[in-house]
């Protein structure tokens, strides 16, 4: 195990990346209300997004064929600023200044089948923040992405391998690679709501079409390949297992090439994350500690870098309560097949320093038709 993680952080050290926002590939709703601890547990249809070297948990066929993830702004943490908001478009703008607005969906049809995982995925992301009450100035950060990753985890050692039926007890060391391809429409920029750029353009008639009204807006649109490396060692005793795990994704950085547009598409800089996840699993219940060290070369502070998560469930029925970047989370999953729904409330960090700027969000998932035999 020594041997392949010397050479792991040996070669992920030669690119460090200092960041701003952290700016994340899709997020599992269930590792979300778990406080996104999840490199090293990393087992439902988000995988390839986690950590490829955890495909090798999956000791059969499992395929999750139609689902949805919607999240938004929670205004139920908040409904005091909504209850009495004025007419008059000054105060309003004051009223409405500083407060985030977020909308997100998306869908991640996957098949894993043995040590290989295809994920297709669909994931519109967008933020919107009103800044200066007297001359109002918004803030757009927008990304609406699709494409496919594909991933193969190679076990060494038959050992460990938790959810395999039939494992003996032991350790067993997992390197996993994937490959992914994006398409990414989007702009992040600011727009001056009392300007005469945007104004004139329309009056001028230059904005006459979706396609006119996108590039006045600075929408671009990119194509780009991205690859993930993923280092994982396991050890099964009995009903238990312990993972540790190690991932570099999006290696020397996801860069787009520009084929609609002029506007610069937001790169996916090379994030480094390290997990260690506890399971205990019987007949009648099973829970897990999941603990996070992410993004480990990121330029923000040590604490923003911590995510905390436990889950217990009994046949049906799941419970999930984590820290995200300090911020609590917690949520619930009900399964009856063919239906999935997973649904709850957690912050994220939309500063940059440590609890400086919390985003309230909810989130509610919903699959169907899931199914799983081992092979």
């Amino acid at each position: 195990m020594l041997k392949y993680l010397v050479i792991f952080i040996c070669f992920i050290s030669s690119q460090i990346w200092a960041v701003g926002p952290i700016r994340y590939m899709p997020r599992s709703p269930y590792a979300l209300l778990m406080g996104d601890a999840f490199t090293a547990r990393a087992d439902d249809n988000y995988t390839l997004f986690y950590n490829p070297a955890s495909l090798a948990k999956n000791g059969g066929v499992e395929f999750y064929l139609v689902n949805v993830k919607l999240g938004a702004t929670n205004i139920l943490s908040d409904m005091d600023k909504f209850s009495n908001l004025s007419s008059d478009p000054a105060i309003l703008a004051s009223e409405l200044s500083g407060f985030p607005i977020y909308l997100e969906a998306g869908g991640v049809p996957t098949l894993k089948f043995g040590p290989f995982g295809l994920t297709l995925f669909a994931s519109l992301d967008s933020s919107m923040t009103l800044r200066n009450s007297v001359h109002p100035y918004l803030d757009v950060d927008h990304r609406y992405d699709r494409g496919f990753a594909f991933g193969y985890a190679h076990t060494l050692g038959d050992a460990g391998i938790f959810n395999r039926e039939g494992a003996v007890d032991g350790a067993s060391t997992t390197i996993g690679v994937s490959v992914k391809h994006l398409n990414r429409e989007g702009v992040k920029k600011g727009y001056d709501l009392f300007g005469t750029s945007l104004l004139s353009k329309i009056t001028s008639g230059e904005i006459s079409d979706y396609g006119s009204f996108k590039t006045a807006f600075g929408y671009s649109t990119g194509d780009a390949w991205g690859y993930d490396l993923g280092l994982e060692h396991s050890y099964k005793f009995g009903n238990s297992a312990l993972n540790f795990a190690l991932v570099a994704s999006d290696l020397n950085g996801t860069s787009f090439k520009i084929t609609e547009g002029t506007n610069p598409l937001p790169d996916q800089d090379m994030l480094i994350s390290s997990g260690i996840s506890y399971q205990y699993k019987t007949m009648l219940f099973d829970y897990s500690i999941n603990m996070d060290f992410k993004p480990i070369l990121a330029s923000v502070p040590f604490a923003r870098k911590l995510h905390f998560g436990f889950d217990i469930g009994i046949p049906m029925i799941r419970a999930m309560v984590g820290l995200n970047e300090g911020y609590l989370s917690y949520g619930a999953k009900v399964k009856l097949w063919p239906f999935v729904l997973t649904a709850g409330f957690y912050g994220v960090e939309l500063g940059n320093e440590y609890r400086q700027l919390k985003g309230n969000r909810l989130i509610i998932y919903l699959s169907l038709l899931d199914f799983s035999f081992d092979a």
